[in-house]
């Protein structure tokens, strides 16, 4: 079977090690998840953020369950509050 180039896969995704990804919106049951799951999963390592700490560490048990050995960092980020981009913005800077 031919690959079609309008088909794509997280499979597609290649290796990440050495890379540092920050994704937002990461509270369970959307995308953000789902992402930083793949990019665990490829060696990233990877920033999950939301609003709540509680979230947070939910989404981080559940990429820890699928991938134990995932580099996670979590930081809280509320992309409608500008100060709290602020302090995200300068806390990932020093996360590289």
């Amino acid at each position: 079977m031919t690959a079609r180039p309008d088909r794509w896969s997280p499979a597609d995704v290649p290796d990440q090690s050495g890379r540092t990804v920050l994704v937002t919106g990461t509270t369970l049951g959307g995308l953000g998840p789902h992402t930083a799951l793949e990019l665990a999963r490829r060696h990233a390592r990877v920033i999950i953020t939301g609003r709540s700490p509680e979230r947070i560490a939910q989404t981080r048990r559940a990429i820890l369950a699928a991938v134990p050995d995932a580099a996670l960092e979590s930081l809280e980020l509320d992309l409608a509050d500008l100060s709290s981009v602020r302090r995200a913005a300068a806390t990932a800077a020093r996360l590289g």
